[in-house]
C-alpha cells in the first residue's frame, strides 16, 4: 500500500501529538506528591488515552485522573489503575478453629 506524502505526513503529526500527550501526561505524574503515581504508565492513540499500573488507596487513583483528566486531544480516557492494598497493611487472615475432635468431659 503506498501512501500519499499527505497522509504521510498527516501520520507523522499525529504520532508526533500522540508522544506529546503521553509526554504531557508524564510530566504531571511525575511532578505528583504520591509516590505511586509516578509509577503509572500511560499511551495515546488515536484519541484514547489508558493509564495502567497499581496504587495502594482509592485516593490515590481519583488523584491520577484529576492530574490526566483535562489532557487535550483526549476523547477517551481508559482507566485500568488497580488499587492494591500493600501487603504490610493487610489484615492477618483469622486462623481456622481448631478441626480436631474435643472430647466430652
Amino acid at each position: 500500500m503506498l501512501l500519499t506524502n499527505q497522509t504521510e505526513t498527516a501520520l507523522v503529526l499525529a504520532g508526533a501529538r500522540a508522544a506529546q500527550v503521553v509526554q504531557l501526561a508524564r510530566l504531571r505524574l511525575a511532578a505528583c506528591a504520591y509516590p505511586a503515581l509516578r509509577r503509572l504508565d500511560c499511551c495515546f492513540h488515536e484519541g484514547v488515552f489508558t493509564v495502567r499500573g497499581r496504587v495502594s488507596t482509592f485516593h490515590e487513583r481519583q488523584m491520577a485522573w484529576i492530574v490526566l483528566c483535562d489532557l487535550a486531544d483526549v476523547e477517551e480516557f481508559v482507566d485500568m489503575v488497580e488499587v492494591i492494598e500493600p501487603v504490610s497493611e493487610r489484615k492477618a487472615v483469622p486462623e481456622w478453629p481448631d478441626a480436631t475432635p474435643r472430647r466430652a468431659r
